[in-house]
């Protein structure tokens, strides 16, 4: 009953703040893409965005919506719910390997900053925008299936293991997927945990490339199957391509990434640190091998750069904290390397500072999640806002004039895809005014003109709007000609 007690006040305690994390987002606050579902329904949705990116999970579940007939507001909240629970589970799994791996059921301080860590490798600024998103539950069950796929992989006794875990890698494939590329990192923490020999973990992390690098390549041909038989089109190209001056630019795009969030060279610098305290640390402070537990964290790091590196360098796909999950994710996984690895916190004074500084980057990152919601928040009004300004411009014009059929739409020289006065975080506080892969649902949705047809041309920003620059919004970036409304996007 006593433990029994203690696994309740654990996953309760996940629980709250895996809530506190996404206070905001409930019950259904909009992402960007969130006007593509409305207008084009869910089914054609998923037809249009998932096959292409051959996210068959997705897909389901959104034919599914389609056949219940729900609203894109009752899909988002029970997404959300249901990811919050999925996470939950998700970091509560892994905890428990990591009590259980690292030989510390007994000590309480130690469980506690074990708890602390897990919730730092899962809620952080990459995963956010797993929450963020409509179908931020499908994106979750990925997770969930790569912590599944690592607990089945460290029983080297159990049957077909390595066959079951692919399978879970390829099912968080069709998930979400980067999200299968925190699988080896984390596999390795507890190969390094779990005492195996130099050549067991070389020969282990030798096939689990092997099974991410299959899963990626099945997923291609799954996104070729899928792009053909419903005659989609990718947003962005992902054909795959080699350029030695585009893995140099992604290189240092990973290293020093930094869109308002949290910088990456805050990342680099702690795996320096990391490094160089396990090179400097005394053989006697070591719970394994010293060499062994050296090689298998530089193993970690250079796992978690080098893929998402190849998936943004090979694929050309651009960079947000989402994808580079695995990445940000070394931030806890290094304070878990100090805590599973050595012997350090049996020495009471440390054993308390370390946990003040894991208690430190859960709070920053908690807060971190509230404020880029209240900024995306406020990001969305002024989106609203300018969109029923445009209705009012469009209702005023034709009451004179003849009908809008057409909106050409260009960009100004500085346009950024933000707001001046917001806090800048990347996709959360894009506008939808300004993206444009949802320019023109959004404009159709807000103004309730499902006709109006529509087209970039950039040249009208010289011949229309004089090469004008603008910092928010006005009604000189809307202009109309006969049947046309042309808007510049500042």
């Amino acid at each position: 009953m006593i433990k029994v007690k203690k696994e309740i006040i654990k996953l309760s305690t996940i629980f709250i703040i895996v809530i506190l994390f996404t206070l905001g987002l409930f019950p259904s606050h909009y992402a960007t893409d969130t006007y593509n579902i409305i207008e084009l329904g869910f089914e054609e949705y998923a037809k249009k965005w998932f096959s292409p990116s051959g996210r068959t999970v997705g897909m389901l579940l959104l034919f599914m919506f389609e056949k219940l007939q729900l609203t894109c507001d009752q899909y988002i909240f029970v997404s959300k719910i249901f990811s919050v629970i999925i996470a939950t589970v998700s970091i509560y799994l892994f905890n428990n390997m990591f009590v259980k791996y690292s030989k510390c059921e007994n000590n309480k301080i130690k469980e506690i900053a074990f708890l602390v860590i897990s919730l730092v490798i899962f809620l952080n600024h990459g995963t956010y925008q797993y929450f963020y998103y409509p179908e931020a539950c499908v994106m979750w069950l990925g997770v969930l299936m790569v912590v599944l796929a690592i607990k089945i992989n460290l029983n080297n006794e159990a049957k077909f293991r390595f066959i079951k875990s692919f399978i879970c890698i390829f099912v968080a494939m069709n998930c979400y997927q980067a999200v299968i590329f925190f699988y080896i990192p984390a596999r390795l923490l507890f190969m390094g945990l779990n005492n195996e020999s130099f050549k067991r973990i070389i020969i282990n992390t030798i096939k689990d490339c092997v099974a991410v690098g299959i899963s990626m390549l099945l997923g291609y041909v799954l996104i070729e199957i899928l792009t053909e038989y419903y005659k989609s089109s990718p947003y962005l190209a992902h054909d795959f391509i080699l350029s030695f001056i585009l893995i140099k630019h992604y290189i240092k795009l990973i290293i020093f990434y930094f869109v308002g969030s949290v910088p990456n060279y805050l990342i680099l610098t702690m795996n320096i640190l990391t490094i160089s305290f396990a090179l400097i640390l005394p053989e006697k402070f070591y719970r394994v091998d010293k060499k062994k537990a050296i090689f298998v964290e530089l193993l970690i790091i250079i796992s978690a750069f080098a893929q998402v590196l190849a998936m943004i360098s090979l694929t050309g796909f651009y960079m947000a904290d989402r994808i580079q999950f695995s990445y940000v994710s070394l931030i806890g996984i290094n304070m878990a390397f100090i805590l599973g690895y050595t012997n350090l916190l049996n020495i009471k004074k440390i054993n308390i500072s370390f946990l003040s500084i894991c208690l430190v980057l859960l709070i920053l990152n908690v807060w971190n999640s509230i404020d880029i919601t209240l900024a995306s928040i406020e990001t969305r009004e002024l989106d609203v806002e300018i969109g029923y300004k445009i209705a009012d411009m469009i209702e005023d014009y034709e009451r004179h004039n003849q009908k809008v059929k057409k909106v050409v739409y260009c960009y100004d020289k500085d346009c950024s895809g933000a707001n001046e006065n917001v806090r800048t975080t990347g996709d959360p506080t894009l506008r939808i005014l300004a993206g444009d892969w949802v320019l023109d649902n959004a404009i159709r949705c807000l103004t309730n003109r499902k006709d109006l047809y529509f087209e970039y041309r950039q040249s009208e920003y010289i011949t229309i709007f004089e090469k004008k620059v603008w910092d928010e919004f006005s009604e000189e970036q809307i202009q109309f000609v006969d049947d046309t409304m042309y808007y510049c996007i500042y």
